[in-house]
């Protein structure tokens, strides 16, 4: 009795197992993980020191390491000539981002920036309106997610260098800044500037390992596979994988038949 418990059990992982393989799916998959260090929103300078997670190679082989700079810059600045004579204006507006990862030898940095400069323009006397337009005023603006990304892909040493336990420490950096300037000793300067959502963010693609539940079943299929090439070499037939949905069905009646034995008492 205890043998055919056995056996039963045997046969479900089986039946597991011919889901998988018989149904199409592969035994290692396709996967992601993505992880960010906390988003930083402000004005001005930002600074964080924060840490990532290593990829775990207990979940599969690692493929390809996708690295990015996250985040959204707003800046206006805005000069008004407000003298009652024609002048010149200049507006500027800036910023910079710097991320770090320290992956102890195999360290890298990501940078992304963007200026947006006015020039020298010539204005009119002041319109009588403050909106940095018109005949009297210009402006320049910046609206901008950053897009910054580097890959490192199989046979890269920086590849090899995300794999481990723990964590590894990151640093990020940014300043924003405008400036501006009108010709005469009248003239209304505004500026402002804001981050949000700024982080580093890794993804590790990676090919998943097969749920330990799959594997008697599919060694049990390998084996017939086996036989059946051994049988056909000897036999003087040809083999060829095309076989094996007859090959499925053969063990899943074989199989079915267990249970039916056990419980009917069939045979």
């Amino acid at each position: 009795m205890k043998n055919l418990i056995s056996v039963k059990q045997s046969a479900i992982a089986t039946l597991i197992a011919l889901g998988a393989v018989c149904g199409g799916s592969e035994a290692v998959r396709a996967a992601s993980l993505s992880f960010s260090t906390d988003a930083i929103a402000g004005t001005g300078f930002n600074t964080q020191n924060a840490t990532l997670p290593y990829f775990n190679s207990l979940l599969g082989k690692l493929n390809r390491v996708t690295v990015e700079l996250t985040g959204k810059y707003q800046l206006f600045t805005g000069v008004e000539n407000e003298d009652e004579q024609a002048g010149y204006v200049y507006a500027n507006a800036a910023f910079y981002t710097y991320g770090y990862l320290f992956l102890g030898g195999q360290d890298f940095n990501l940078t992304e920036s963007k200026t947006a400069d006015s020039g020298t323009l010539a204005v009119n006397a002041f319109d009588g309106l403050t909106d940095y337009a018109g005949d009297s005023g210009r402006s320049v603006s910046i609206n901008h997610h950053l897009s910054t990304s580097r890959f490192f892909d199989t046979g890269s040493a920086t590849l090899a260098a995300f794999i481990g336990n723990g964590t590894f420490n990151t640093y990020l950096t940014s300043g924003m800044y405008g400036y501006g300037w009108a010709y005469g000793s009248n003239f209304t300067l505004r500026r402002t500037a804001k981050v949000t959502d700024l982080a580093i963010k890794t993804t590790y693609e990676y090919a998943a390992v097969p749920e330990p539940v799959l594997m008697p079943g599919l060694l049990g299929l390998g084996l017939v596979l086996l036989q059946k090439r051994r049988g056909a070499r000897s036999g003087g037939q040809s083999f060829n994988l095309g076989d094996r949905a007859g090959i499925c069905l053969k063990m899943g009646r074989s199989i079915v038949r267990v249970f039916l034995w056990e419980d009917f008492g069939l045979n």
